[in-house]
């Protein structure tokens, strides 16, 4: 797009570590120094060319549809027989990150991934109704964590308090 002076524009940038597309944030056209920018929408795969091997990778949410992005991070759309959330999942894979360092490593450790090796980077793909199971199913355990992780907080907190108290009643003051 071109970008205008007087107008504002919300910019996203891409996080590393499999933390997905964020807004950067909101500038005047005059702010923004880079006027090489591509609007997205909402499902695209937007990637850091240099730091697609640290996990800056991901899918456009619903909330940053109609966003810009610098002209350095590509912008892919998803075919229809493909479930975003199930791509983001084989993002946060080791054998995906392990096809991106093995192709945007260069001796510097910042050599940046062409456009058309990124198409050749392999995902596992079953049919449409297969990847819905599979996020359904990683949503379900994340939640068991979840709930998991919040009831062993709670029991240590418990535990530390009778700690406390025997402490106090092995050793009164006094």
């Amino acid at each position: 797009i071109k970008i205008n002076d007087g107008e504002t524009y919300r910019q996203v940038t891409i996080a590393m570590n499999n933390r997905g597309v964020r807004l950067r944030g909101e500038k005047w056209g005059y702010q923004i120094a880079v006027k090489n920018q591509a609007v997205v929408h909402a499902g695209d795969v937007v990637f850091s060319r240099i730091d697609i091997r640290n996990g800056a990778i991901g899918i456009v949410p619903d909330d940053l549809d109609g966003a810009v992005v610098a002209n350095d991070f590509p912008v892919y759309v998803l075919n229809e027989n493909v479930c975003a959330q199930y791509v983001e999942l084989a993002f946060r894979t080791p054998a995906f990150r392990e096809q991106c360092v093995a192709r945007s490593a260069g001796s510097t450790n910042r050599k940046k991934m062409r456009r058309d090796v990124f198409l050749d980077l392999q995902i596992n793909l079953p049919p449409l109704d297969a990847q819905r199971k599979i996020v359904k199913q990683v949503k379900r355990l994340e939640e068991s964590l979840g709930s998991i992780k919040g009831s062993s907080e709670r029991l240590r907190a418990r535990a530390e308090v009778t700690r406390q108290k025997l402490l106090n009643e092995l050793a009164p003051s006094g």
